[in-house]
């Protein structure tokens, strides 16, 4: 290279003689062929990329060495180094620029000697004077300093000079004509005579040069110029002169008036020979009658206000991410956003939180803040561990698209949605559920074959069905249309390509631009073997074959980014040991070739079966220490940021089996990510995140690590609603702790199990003095706030276990410890587990005392919720019904501003309850339509309650279903207790009686006990039933005067109407009129219909046998 100084100026590039470029570091005359044609090539191009291919097989040959691709790449630096000298290696370029499509010159058109050139040129010819046309023309003229492109061989560049040649031709015979034109006959003939040797049968130019001399008076040399044209023509050709000619020759002849003076329009100017080349396109083609339905949806969202939804599906390749860019251009004035979901694992909210982030950005939400900021921050947390939350955080989303598409049409797109994690699937369902009212369009786009694999998506796409979603499925281009994007992507080429293309890809779009990126860089399109072209088993075998012809470190380079999911040149370079600046160039090569797409960002995979070819020829072994590496190297660069904890920890996951170092890692990686997904509300990610932490487990302290993610898995089952699941969580982690002689660890695990919410999780009746046994040994060995909880736990354990006497003592002991230790927060805990347990006979006044002192201290939330829920339950217990229905309102107003609570369906029993005691038929039916839809919504609630709904809301004079009553007994005493009374009622007390099976054992105690023993003495004295019926009346005795309820779903009377009942049935009747008149009374105070109903009827039948 010869460098020349030169000032301080914008780069430059000069290719009329040797190719030359100029910078602020001087000029350079370029020495190397090889960066000698790939200037040439890329100036041939004006600006439009040329595939790396390209320029290998013309700069190398057709049989380039497979060396060839890494000298480009070197060459390619140079020319960088000399045109950007002062660029910082990692900035990317700005002149010479590399893109998928290949490598490209960036410069102003006067920046580059022959694009000004020709310029001029169309200038000179477009001109509507003389005067522009010559001036134009000179300065072409004076560009030309030199034929273009010397040194340059080739091919494109050697056609690109010939064509510059003919310009150079035109623009010279424009200007001697424009000259003639302004009245310079003289001048064109000077101008004109060079050209006739070089040029001895072009005829408008020999014209030009007889009418000029014309016009300087010499008529005979004009004719004598116009005969030595038409000899040459015969003579050398064998034809005549055009028609043109003869006609100028004949007006010359007989001196022609018209030919004396200019005339400026009379002759129009040649044009200039059109540039070699294609138009750059769309790169898009087909899909015409799809994109029709979206822009129909989209019109209609507009038209009317509300959220469209489409699901976009098809075969990987297929093209659903160029169809979803595409529809991204329908509304020019709409905000698009888009998520994509992680190809390799389902962080929490992956695809939803750029999403998120940019629109709340946009548009905050003061209301929202706590609910939204907490899951965006940059270390997430767990602000409300309610039930409800997670639905709370959707509520805010889509109050978040609502604000957004207001202020301007959204087109949300979801991409890949058979890789997103349940928690996105299941927000996905909710914003289509909730019907909004804004013009919105999402969608969503999935492979096809994978929906079976991901029950989570099944479900999904029947909720998006139910909300009207359209669905599309994209199918192979047609033949026509793979003739399009060859011809977009080739420029002409052999038609036969187009048939055995189409064949061989079955218009997969991805496998046709693949394969034609395969044959991309042979020398002549036009004429191609086609009978010799490869025929590849599918797009992978393309994409191997692609990828071979890359330098081996550009090809480890892409290995390593394939296996680390991420392409970031500082992750990669320390990955590989390669430097940064190598490797900036190595992605280059990448890119310009076609197997990278550029991002806002930087880089990513032109399409994820490029990624999935390079990882999928590494060996396992290869493999597992790469992602042993990436690991580190996230871990080293980024910390614990909440978005790359879950990377970290899926690539340590996969490595663990390297050793027991390894395994501890990942353990320790999985908890962090499990935090992360629990503080965004994503509570199955972070339970699967829990339980392979569990897994991996392993060294000195492996029964801690065990302990803290069982645990940790313990608490999202409870989320989850999957309470005996978490059961056998803690208790197994509680063996763990106990084993390790980590006392601490057992009171915190078993704590979890008093963190069920609303209902009770467990069956009553069940127990394990195994798992009690440590708990007592525990309490020995902890600090006074454990030994609140774990008594506490105790007591709903004995209390679950039907040993009331023991669950009160514990209880007791609970709350003193609880007000010793000072701590407000576990004191409520313990409250709280006081109230569940004191849910049997003979509790309500306990229960009552509990519920007012934790009304006195500052609740919020669903806590504050479920007290005063529980308040509402208890005072109607107690007789208080007008002061039960005034904290039943507070507690309705209460979960009306949080919406979705634990609480929901227990309060909507309640009324629903009470609107049958009132026999008010608008109450009912508005009760049954707000139960109806949080049971069918899916709201939390306990096992048997859905068979209790099922049965409350068929059809009675319909025949019973015997799957109904199937699973009606496998529930719960008093849920069979509640069907059999009404079968009873219905004329069926065999089946009544079959269905009550065996009593609850005297010592049981819970929520359900009062009302099955009362029900059952209905039962079997309806039927007449004698055996078990005094003793079942004897033990309810003492309850006499009590309200009788089956916790929050039935309001059942009073245990006075029961007793008359049996009592009567037992023949005695005096007392059964005792027992009903205070019933009667009772029930009037209730002010419940229905049962003082009966209990007027068996008034009615007592006197009726008095006077018998």
């Amino acid at each position: 290279m010869t460098r020349v100084p030169t000032s301080a100026m914008p780069p430059s590039v000069r290719v009329f003689g040797p190719p030359r470029l100029i910078s602020a570091a001087g000029e350079v005359e370029l020495g190397r062929r090889r960066e000698r044609n790939v200037l040439g090539m890329l100036v041939a191009a004006h600006g439009r990329p040329v595939s790396a291919d390209r320029l290998v097989v013309e700069v190398w040959g057709e049989e380039a060495p497979r060396q060839a691709l890494a000298s480009l790449q070197v060459a390619v630096s140079r020319l960088r180094r000399i045109l950007e000298p002062e660029r910082s290696p990692r900035a990317p370029a700005t002149v010479l620029r590399s893109s998928a499509a290949g490598y490209s010159i960036a410069l102003p058109l006067m920046s580059v000697d022959v694009w000004e050139f020709e310029a001029m040129v169309v200038r000179a010819a477009a001109g509507t004077t003389p005067a522009e046309r010559r001036e134009a023309a000179e300065a072409a003229i004076e560009l030309w300093r030199a034929a273009p492109y010397a040194g340059c061989d080739a091919e494109s560049v050697v056609r690109e000079a010939e064509r510059l040649d003919e310009l150079f031709v035109t623009v010279r015979e424009v200007g001697a004509r424009a000259l003639l034109d302004l009245g310079e006959p003289a001048a064109a003939v000077t101008a004109l005579e060079p050209l006739l040797a070089d040029h001895p049968y072009r005829e408008r130019l020999w014209a030009a040069h007889a009418l000029a001399l014309y016009r300087t008076a010499r008529q005979s040399d004009a004719l004598d110029s116009l005969r030595v044209l038409r000899e040459r023509l015969a003579d050398d050709l064998g034809i005549d002169p055009t028609s043109e000619v003869r006609d100028l020759e004949a007006a010359i002849l007989n001196q022609d008036p018209s030919l004396s003076a200019p005339a400026a329009a009379s002759t129009p100017s040649p044009e200039p020979t059109p540039r070699v080349g294609r138009t750059p396109t769309t790169g898009f083609v087909g899909r015409a009658a799809a994109l029709t339905t979206v822009h129909a949806l989209l019109h209609d969202a507009l038209a009317r206000s509300h959220a469209e939804f489409v699901v976009v599906s098809g075969e990987p390749g297929i093209g659903k991410t160029r169809f979803v860019e595409q529809v991204a251009t329908l509304e020019p004035d709409a905000l698009v956003v888009l998520g994509r979901s992680h190809p390799d694992f389902a962080p929490a909210l992956w695809p939803w939180l750029p999403v998120l982030r940019g629109l709340w950005e946009r548009s905050p939400a003061a209301a929202d803040a706590e609910v939204v900021e907490p899951v965006l921050a940059d270390v997430p947390r767990e602000t409300d561990p309610s039930q409800g939350s997670a639905l709370r955080l959707f509520d805010a989303v889509a109050r978040l698209l609502t604000r957004s598409a207001g202020d301007q049409p959204l087109v949300l797109v979801l991409e890949d949605l058979h890789w997103a994690d349940v928690t996105s699937l299941r927000l996905l369902a909710h914003v289509a559920a909730a019907e909004l009212a804004v013009p919105l369009l999402v969608v969503g786009t999935m492979r096809t074959g994978e929906v079976a694999s991901s029950e989570a998506l099944v479900t999904t796409l029947a909720d998006l069905a139910r909300a009207g979603a359209a669905r599309i499925r994209l199918e192979g281009l047609a033949p026509d249309e793979v003739t399009e994007l060859l011809t977009d992507t080739l420029g002409p080429h052999d038609e036969r390509l187009d048939t055995v293309v189409a064949d061989v890809t079955a218009g997969n779009a991805f496998f046709v631009l693949e394969y034609a990126r395969l044959v991309q860089g042979r020398p002549d399109l036009v004429h191609l073997p086609v009978e010799e072209l490869p025929v590849p088993d599918g797009v992978r075998d393309v994409l191997r074959q692609r990828l071979a012809r890359l330098p081996d470190a550009a090809r480890g380079l892409l290995a390593t980014a394939a296996v680390a999911g991420r392409i970031e040149p500082e992750l990669l370079a320390g990955l590989t040991g390669v430097t940064v600046d190598r490797t900036l160039d190595l992605l280059d090569l990448a890119l310009a070739s076609g197997l990278l797409a550029e991002t806002a960002g930087g880089y990513q995979f032109a399409h994820t079966l490029t990624r999935e070819a390079l990882a999928g020829d590494l060996t396992a072994a290869r493999r597992l220490r790469l992602h042993d590496q990436v690991s580190r190297e996230l871990e080293t660069r980024y910390g614990d940021a909440p978005d790359v904890v879950a990377e970290v920890a899926h690539h340590a996951d996969l490595a663990a089996s390297l050793g027991p170092e390894a395994a501890a890692r990942a353990a320790s990686a999985l908890v962090a990510a499990a935090r992360v997904a629990q503080a965004r509300q994503a509570h199955d990610e972070a339970l699967e995140l829990w339980q392979r932490a569990a897994a991996r487990a392993s060294g000195a302290d492996a029964g801690v690590r065990r302990v803290e993610a069982l645990t940790g898995s313990a608490y999202c089952m409870i989320r989850l609603a999957r309470a005996p699941e978490a059961r056998t969580a803690v208790i197994e982690a509680v063996s763990i702790a106990r084993a390790a002689g980590r006392w601490d660890l057992v009171a915190d695990a078993a704590a979890m199990l008093n963190r069920r919410g609303v209902w009770a999780w467990r069956e009553p009746g069940s127990s394990d003095p195994a798992f009690l046994e440590t708990l007592h040994e525990a309490l020995d060995h902890v600090d006074d706030v454990r030994r609140a909880r774990l008594l506490a736990v105790l007591q709903s354990e004995h209390y679950f276990a039907w040993n009331a006497g023991v669950a009160d003592d514990l209880g007791e002991r609970a709350l003193a410890v609880a007000r010793a230790s000072g701590d407000e927060a576990v004191l409520v805990e313990v409250l709280l587990a006081y109230v569940v347990a004191h849910s049997g006979p003979g509790t309500s006044a306990d229960r009552l005392a509990a519920v007012e002192e934790l009304r006195s201290h500052a609740l919020s939330g669903e806590v504050a919720a479920f007290t005063e829920f529980t308040y509402a339950r208890t005072l109607y217990e107690r007789g208080r019904v007008e002061e039960a229905d005034a904290a039943a309102a507070r507690c309705a107003a209460a979960i009306a501003r949080l919406r979705h609570t634990g609480v929901d369906v227990p309060l909507a029993w309640w009324f629903l309850s009470r609107a049958r005691e009132s026999e008010d038929p608008d109450l009912i039916r508005s009760a049954l339509t707000r139960l109806d839809e949080l049971l069918g919504g899916g709201a939390v609630t306990a096992a048997g309650i859905d068979a209790i709904y099922r049965w409350r809301t068929r059809d009675p004079a319909a025949p019973v279903d015997p799957s109904l009553l199937d699973s009606l007994r496998r529930t719960g005493a008093g849920q069979r207790a509640v069907v059999a009374l009404d079968l009873l009622e219905a004329g069926d007390p065999a089946t009544a009686v079959d269905l009550l099976g065996d009593p609850t054992p005297p010592g049981a105690s819970d929520y359900s006990v009062l009302a099955e023993r009362c029900l059952r003495i209905a039962v079997l004295a309806g039927a007449g039933v004698t055996a078990g019926l005094a003793d079942a009346v004897a033990a309810m005795a003492p309850y006499s005067g009590d309200v009788v309820t089956f916790g929050a779903v039935d309001h059942l009377g009073v245990v006075d109407h029961f007793l008359a009942v049996g009592t009567a049935a037992l023949g005695d009747r005096e007392r059964a009129e005792r027992y009903c008149a205070a019933a009667l009374e009772q029930l009037d105070r209730l002010g419940n219909r229905p049962w003082r109903r009966r209990a007027e009827a068996l008034a009615a039948q007592l006197r009726q046998a008095a006077t018998g």
